[in-house]
Formats: structure tokens, sequence, C-alpha cells
């Protein structure tokens, strides 16, 4: 059975490249989860 699992959280900023570099440590954390498959990154600074 597939399962999307989606989280919204308020953030405030950077943005861009430099959020992606800040969160890469967790974002490949996550990869190393049991059947995890894969992931979408999203943003929206004006949310």
């Amino acid at each position: 059975m597939a399962i999307v699992l989606q989280f919204d959280f308020k953030h405030k900023g950077p943005w861009g490249k430099v959020k992606a570099n800040n969160l890469k440590t967790h974002a490949e954390s996550i990869t190393r989860e049991p059947g995890f498959i894969w992931k979408i990154w999203t943003e929206n600074s004006k949310t």
C-alpha cells in the first residue's frame, strides 16, 4: 500500500539555496528511514 504523508509548517526563512543547504543533513537522514522511497521539498515564502 502506498502512503503519501505531507507536512506543512510555518517557516520565516531563509529561503532558496540557503534553506536547502541548511536542511541538507536533515533531509539526508530522512532517506535512511525503513521503507522510505522518495521525498519532495516545497516552499512558499508567501504563506
